[in-house]
């Protein structure tokens, strides 16, 4: 006897539940395009002095409207003490304004960590024989170190997030962007100090010594750099000398063969 098997459908989601998925996703990208700094973004805000919150609470009804501010009114409490979540929505709406209310050494701090979250990372080896000279090495290091740990192109992104930060003043946009640029370029002038001269220094001693050390590791941010000491290995090639006494050992092996064989057969 064949048995039915019940399929439940799912219930579609109603609007509300729609509403509260589309605000968790908003939460999670906005976490992600201001580098998971959203909590210390969130701590600012709770922290403004009442006058500067009336300000932005000002402007968030002028955008939004009046039943907006009083939600945010109301729920500003339960927000900082946690008991609820502020939604993705209210959030990138409420962040849009606090930026001209931060000073700018905060921007610096935000900018520099979002930085450290955004920029991108390398992985460079370097096999050079024991023979090379301490200036070539350098050389070599610090080239590579200039083109990968200082800012070139920016993340369109971290672009982004300059805009907010800067409240689209361009040149406290350009200021951040600089900052980031000394900053990196600091990391490189202490990774140069640091790992570049005494990889050197050792290449000396070990170069007076005939020893070498095989490898060494270091790391500036998010770039890693391996430097190897190797002597080149040379490709096994077979001798023309002995390649051809090969070949015509085999040719006067077959003639002579032959040779033989023909006597054999004609009876010589």
């Amino acid at each position: 006897m064949a048995r039915y098997r019940r399929y439940r459908r799912r219930k579609p989601m109603s609007p509300g539940q729609r509403k509260a998925l589309e605000h968790i996703e908003q939460g999670r990208r906005l976490s992600v395009e201001l580098g998971g700094l959203d909590s210390e973004v969130k701590t600012f805000f709770f922290s403004l002095p009442t006058a500067d919150l009336r300000q932005i609470l000002d402007q968030y009804e002028a955008e939004w409207g009046e039943s907006a501010r009083q939600y945010a009114e109301q729920a500003i409490p339960k927000w900082s003490k946690g008991s609820i979540k502020m939604s993705g929505l209210v959030a990138e709406r409420l962040f849009g304004f606090l930026p001209r209310f931060m000073a700018l050494e905060y921007k610096l701090e935000l900018a520099r960590k979002l930085w450290e979250h955004t920029s991108p990372g390398s992985y460079k080896a370097f096999v050079v024989p024991p023979q090379i000279s301490p200036s070539d090495l350098h050389s070599m290091l610090v080239t590579h170190l200039e083109q990968v740990v200082v800012p070139h192109e920016w993340p369109p992104k971290l672009v982004e997030r300059f805009d907010w930060l800067a409240a689209e003043e361009v040149q406290v946009k350009q200021h951040l962007m600089n900052s980031i640029r000394t900053h990196e370029a600091v990391a490189l002038s202490t990774a140069v100090a640091t790992h570049v001269v005494p990889i050197i220094n050792e290449l000396h001693l070990s170069q007076d010594q005939g020893s070498v050390r095989a490898r060494h590791d270091f790391t500036v941010g998010k770039h890693r750099v391996a430097v190897e000491f190797r002597t080149p290995t040379p490709a096994h090639r077979p001798q023309g000398c002995l390649l051809a006494f090969a070949l015509l050992g085999g040719i006067a092996t077959l003639c002579t063969s032959w040779f033989l064989g023909f006597r054999l057969t004609t009876g010589l």
